[in-house]
């Protein structure tokens, strides 16, 4: 990390180097690389979702780049976005695209990539822009063994902070009942809640929270869907009684610097007058 001063303001500039090409194409100006080394906390990175749709109207679109290395910069066109058959297609109402954007991305109003900027004129009285439709850099490229290895058919996911601790649900293919919730973000050095409600399972005495480094979608079994690998590292085994048909498992979560980041799979069972497999969370810890 190299540090510069300009008068009285300091910049830090921090880099990253390395990265493995995984595919790319010319007509959609699209690449798609894997990054040699994991950005550190202390950089804040932020990964951008992405969408396949082509239905989209809601405005604005937003265009993000650095041309030609430069400081970013911002575009908004607050009309919908027009849609050929490789491209879309905009009108920027603010900001203009500068030489050296090419490849840059097109957000949704959902903040989600659509597209990459192929060509294009900014100034004043001409200010409209090409991008290559990701979806068809998605197809012809085959993106999904990189971008939906579990192969669940993903349409569209939103970006995420990898350093912000969050919960998500998630139930397969539906078979399960979405029994098991959570209010609160896993975050280190505090307690995260998990509840599961019972109060449809006759004879319900207690629940377990499993937790796993991978999920899974099957199989499935008389309880329901598994959706948590069991093959995978065990992380998590906590069980709680029910009272007043509820079941609340209290995680005091370490404020342990090593475990920031950690992903872990959870799924919960109802148990007593039979055992019922639930929905299942993924939890991401952080500070």
């Amino acid at each position: 990390m190299a540090h510069h001063r300009i008068g009285p303001i300091a910049l830090a500039f921090v880099l990253v180097s390395g990265a493995t090409l995984l595919a790319q194409s010319t007509p959609f100006d699209g690449q798609l690389y894997r990054l040699n080394q994991t950005p550190p906390a202390s950089y804040e990175p932020f990964y951008a979702g992405w969408s396949l749709a082509t239905d989209v109207h809601h405005t604005p679109f937003v265009g993000i780049s650095h041309p030609s290395g430069l400081p970013k910069k911002f575009q908004k066109d607050n009309d919908p976005a027009l849609l050929s058959q490789s491209q879309w297609n905009v009108v920027f109402d603010d900001g203009i695209i500068q030489p050296g954007s090419s490849g840059s991305p097109l957000f949704d109003a959902s903040k989600r990539v659509i597209a990459a900027l192929t060509s294009g004129a900014g100034t004043c009285g001409n200010n409209f822009a090409n991008y290559g439709r990701f979806d068809r850099f998605y197809e012809t490229q085959g993106l999904a063994q990189w971008l939906d290895p579990l192969g669940w058919g993903l349409s569209a996911i939103d970006g995420y902070d990898p350093f912000e601790p969050y919960a998500v649900a998630y139930n397969g293919d539906a078979t399960n009942a979405g029994l098991y919730s959570t209010a609160e973000a896993p975050m280190l050095g505090t307690t995260w809640t998990g509840v599961v409600n019972a109060s449809a399972h006759t004879g319900a005495t207690a629940s377990i929270v499993l937790g796993y480094t991978a999920p899974a979608e099957g199989p499935t079994v008389s309880i329901g869907q598994l959706l948590i690998d069991t093959g995978s590292s065990k992380l998590l085994h906590h069980s709680a009684p029910v009272a007043l048909s509820l079941s609340q498992h209290d995680l005091a979560l370490p404020g342990d610097l090593s475990l920031a980041g950690l992903v872990v799979y959870t799924q919960a069972f109802v148990v007593g007058g039979g055992t019922e497999a639930t929905n299942a969370i993924k939890l991401v810890l952080n500070f």
